[in-house]
């Protein structure tokens, strides 16, 4: 058995169409400019409120900021999520691994909970997954999670490293995703064609040009 571990944006999905639509309906709703497609895609990757204010060059104020996160947070987790694209192969590849020696699958994400499980389900690919876990605290079967553990990909990967045994990998596109792994057994498998800028990786981590080359670790 192996454990397999994905990032989903910029890993599974292709999420920068539905978070530019979602963004820039916010944005509108609140009297600001739309945005360009080509600079939200050099900022996407971590959550839209660490970088809002770099993509509109302004300082805002708390109460603004929460209101074009709150309508962009409405709008996506309706609508803007359908426009997400899923990377080629994924579904074939997922089916691969779930149909070989019992290995699991399990979703690492800074995604919240609600809208990553709605996603997989838009898409076809919820019931390859036997977990989902998301910076926010949700999963459907983790066994209640300590107060004093922060929920994050890391530790995420270190409790999973300490329940299954067998080969384990997780794969993502950005630092974090690959620093995530630096603590625990889990293997690093860089998702080059998704969002991350382009890093330095031990000589135990693997890259892959498409979804489609993951085959050759089944």
């Amino acid at each position: 058995m192996s454990i397999f571990c994905f990032d989903l944006d910029g890993t599974i999905f292709d999420s920068l169409d539905g978070i530019y639509e979602s963004l820039n309906h916010s944005l509108v709703k609140n009297s600001f400019s739309k945005v360009k497609k080509k600079l939200l895609s050099t900022l996407i990757g971590p959550p839209l409120e660490s970088y809002l204010e770099k993509l509109l060059s302004i300082n805002l104020d708390k109460e603004k900021k929460l209101s074009i996160l709150n309508d962009f947070r409405l709008h996506h987790d309706s609508l803007g999520y359908k426009s997400y694209k899923i990377y080629p192969n994924v579904k074939k590849v997922l089916y691969q691994i779930k149909n070989c020696s019992n290995n699991k699958v399990f979703a690492v994400t800074n995604k919240p909970y609600k809208i990553s499980k709605k996603a997989l389900i838009y898409f076809g690919i919820y019931n390859f997954f036997d977990d989902i876990f998301t910076a926010d605290g949700n999963t459907d079967n983790c066994q209640k999670w300590s107060k004093n553990i922060i929920r994050n990909k890391s530790n995420y990967l270190s409790f999973l490293d300490a329940n299954y045994e067998g080969i384990k990998f997780y794969t993502g596109d950005t630092q974090s995703d690959y620093i995530a792994t630096l603590e625990n057994s889990f293997k690093f498998i860089y998702a080059k064609y998704g969002y991350g800028k382009s890093f330095i990786l031990n000589k135990d981590s693997v890259v892959l040009e498409s979804f489609n080359e993951f085959k050759k670790y089944i």
